[in-house]
């Protein structure tokens, strides 16, 4: 990975929110990811917005209806979703945006308090109910019986808890990646086996399928020229961060502020936990401080940075000073159309939920292995790139009346892939919300 440069650190002495049209005409913009003209950059009438081909606002007309189309039912998918997590649901196997509304898949009879759910989310638009050969809470413990067999040692990628309950997902490295982790393994010493050796003949309990990856999966931190890129407490969302690195000569990896956050009566800015361990700083990309590590969840890789945290995101290019308001929050469903906006990529939307949960698992150069678990699969519609390195931690959205619907924060990903990390785990774990206008 390439690797930051290492000025002195500073800290405004102002913490109010500044304008950013000027400082957008003080820097060079990437002609590859902005259509920005050097008159343009001289600065438009204060009535002339900018025009930026990256923002939510100019995305496909069809796509844009069909994002609208699925915010009318978001109060039908929180409904379902929180009634689901309770005890008294265990048949509940997933739930995804099919045809004109919502289908919830389920196994076995239907309690009470599930059917009255269903009734309350009708009223606001089409739900319909499916059977499911297997609750979540069945695949949630045969995946963890997979996961015991192999990770650490073997060439597996992803497992997927499948949304309509029919089993597991299992996806193996593409191949050029399994020869890496091959060779990291021999050359620390740790033992490596592939998984279709390990799995034949295995009876897990369910059915388990078997594929190669169409896409490789990093963690998405940057250590160097990615490129959004001066920003001032209270902290938007989408915002270039450095957080500090063990190699001197290059000491920082780039990251991307996800929301500000309430917890209690706090805010806090959320981001990755790859991003950036306790006691670390960290600063913006003008190396502005913009606080320490306040609490850190390695497994669904989750961060909270001890500063002020905006009720804005970004939204457009890598270097947009065009901002959105953050409305509110919701849960995933599959089938839902997303946008991301990290500091390397920018804006990117027509990002399909794919599929259900997802455990991600891999090594890096020097043979360490992580793995993360929870993670929300989407595939960028129009075989796009979906996020780049320096995009961890960035705001992963929907589209809502006034603004954007929080639904998580950005994990990794490769190719057209991006994985993310949802809300309802950023309430389990801190209990806290986007902060709101």
């Amino acid at each position: 990975m390439q690797r930051a440069a290492s000025p002195t650190p500073v800290r405004r002495k102002s913490f109010t929110k500044r304008p950013r049209l000027a400082f957008l005409a003080s820097v060079t913009l990437l002609v590859s990811l902005s259509p920005f003209s050097s008159s343009a950059l001289a600065g438009p009438a204060p009535d002339q917005p900018i025009f930026d081909s990256q923002s939510s606002d100019n995305i496909d007309p069809a796509l844009m209806a069909e994002m609208r189309r699925q915010d009318v039912l978001q109060p039908a998918l929180k409904i379902i979703t929180e009634e689901a997590a309770q005890a008294t649901s265990p048949g509940y196997a997933g739930l995804a945006f099919e045809g004109d509304g919502l289908t919830v898949y389920y196994k076995g009879p239907i309690p009470s308090g599930m059917q009255n759910a269903l009734t309350e989310a009708r009223t606001h638009g089409e739900v319909t109910v499916q059977p499911a050969s297997f609750s979540r809470m069945e695949l949630q413990a045969a995946a963890v019986r997979v996961e015991d067999s192999l990770i650490g040692r073997s060439d597996i990628q992803a497992i997927e808890v499948k949304h309509d309950g029919s089993g597991l997902g299992v996806e193996k490295m593409p191949a050029d990646r399994v020869d890496v982790a091959r060779a990291n393994a021999t050359r620390n010493g740790r033992p490596f086996v592939e998984v279709d050796a390990t799995l034949n003949g295995a009876d897990f309990g369910v059915p388990v399928e078997v594929a190669v990856a169409s896409s490789p999966f990093d963690l998405l931190a940057c250590a160097s020229t990615c490129n959004r890129l001066d920003d001032t407490s209270a902290w938007n969302g989408g915002t270039r961060t450095l957080n500090p690195d063990a190699d001197v000569a290059n000491p920082y990896y780039k990251c991307t502020t996800g929301f500000g956050v309430t917890k209690g009566s706090t805010s806090y800015v959320l981001t990755a936990d790859h991003c950036a361990t306790a006691p670390d700083l960290t600063y913006d990309n003008k190396l502005e401080l913009m606080g320490g590590v306040y609490a850190g969840n390695w497994d669904k890789d989750l961060l909270l940075i001890n500063a002020r945290g905006y009720y804005k995101i970004f939204d457009g290019s890598p270097t947009t000073s065009t901002t959105k308001n953050v409305m509110g929050w919701g849960y995933h469903a599959s089938g839902e159309y997303l946008c991301h906006s990290g500091a390397s990529t920018g804006t990117r939307c027509g990002l399909r939920t794919d599929g259900g949960d997802y455990a991600l698992y891999g090594c890096d150069s020097d043979g360490d292995c992580f793995n993360r678990h929870g993670l929300i699969k989407t595939t960028q519609v129009d075989g796009l790139t979906a996020a780049a390195a320096g995009d961890s931690g960035g705001p992963v959205f929907s589209l809502m009346t006034g603004g954007v619907r929080a639904k998580g924060i950005l994990i990794g990903g490769g190719n057209s892939t991006m994985y993310f990390q949802d809300w309802a785990d950023v309430i389990n774990i801190f209990g806290a919300y986007p902060r709101t206008p």
